[in-house]
């Protein structure tokens, strides 16, 4: 089981989601262009918060197509020079992959393109549970 965490601009998540729908089409049959909204994992978050200029997207569970999906669309972000951070977790081999293309500060995590894997982890994963916790007082 594998799970994504990412820390894009706001004014650029929709790029992200363009860039990972033309991965899926291009390496995928998709009979038809609406199965991406259920297909592609950065339309269909586990939580998705924004904050400052950035929106953090969360999702568990992820295919290993999705992460197939992810490197090919991290090249397009870097392409770009979009700033994110994305960290992929895999509990079942106890692994992580961060990638960090942060092109400024993002104050709310106190993380940077500087910034330590292992703070980065730390910090991405602690907001996340913060955020897991307000949802269930909600319910």
């Amino acid at each position: 089981m594998k799970n994504i965490r990412v820390i894009i601009k706001a004014k650029n998540y929709e790029k992200l989601k363009v860039f990972s729908d033309d991965s899926y089409l291009y390496n995928y049959i998709v009979n038809n262009y609406t199965e991406l909204y259920e297909d592609n994992i950065f339309r269909n978050p586990d939580f998705l918060q924004e904050f400052d200029e950035y929106i953090f997207y969360s999702k568990n569970n992820i295919t290993e197509d999705d992460e197939f999906v992810w490197k090919e669309t991290n090249l397009d972000l870097r392409k770009q020079k979009i700033s994110f951070c994305t960290l992929i977790i895999d509990l079942e081999q106890n692994s992580y992959f961060v990638y960090n293309n942060l092109q400024e500060k993002v104050a709310e995590l106190d993380i940077d393109k500087d910034t330590d894997v292992i703070d980065i982890i730390n910090k991405i994963e602690n907001y996340n549970y913060e955020i897991e916790l307000e949802e269930d007082l909600e319910v």
